[in-house]
């Protein structure tokens, strides 16, 4: 509805893409190539990268299954 688009406007000017962010946004995804892909996975998803993560309960938190 319009209160959607409206908050969706003003994100878009508050980050600095403009109002009209909307309407290219389509031909914006369609431009992104394989090559672009890649790149970004590379850049983000290397070996270097890799970290594990464990999320474990606070001390003195009861363990939930």
């Amino acid at each position: 509805g319009n209160s959607s688009i409206a908050d969706a406007y003003g994100w878009s000017e508050l980050n600095g893409l403009g109002y009209q962010y909307f309407q290219r946004l389509p031909k914006l995804v369609e431009a992104i190539t394989d090559k672009d892909i890649r790149r970004v996975a590379k850049t983000y998803f290397g070996k270097a990268k890799t970290f594990i993560v464990r999320v474990m309960p606070r001390d003195g938190a009861p363990a939930s299954h």
